[in-house]
């Protein structure tokens, strides 16, 4: 792979532009994969943000109701 990305690159607009501009195909294949890993993570730690924020959410709510009961 090319050296240009570390392996603490995970910005996937980053790896999006590489790919754009990537003549060899074995290159564009690894950034590709660069890409999926990268959004994959992303996606996990959307997930968790949202699945604590609703959380966050919902006992902050009972509470509320608690006190006013």
């Amino acid at each position: 792979m090319n050296s240009r990305f570390g392996d603490d690159s995970l910005n996937w607009r980053r790896l999006c532009r590489a790919a754009a501009l990537e003549q060899n195909p074995d290159e564009l294949y690894e950034i590709i994969h660069r890409i999926n890993s990268a959004l994959k993570t992303r996606q996990r730690r959307l997930r968790r943000f949202a699945g604590t924020r609703r959380n966050d959410v919902s006992h902050s709510s009972s509470s509320r109701l608690a006190r006013a009961a």
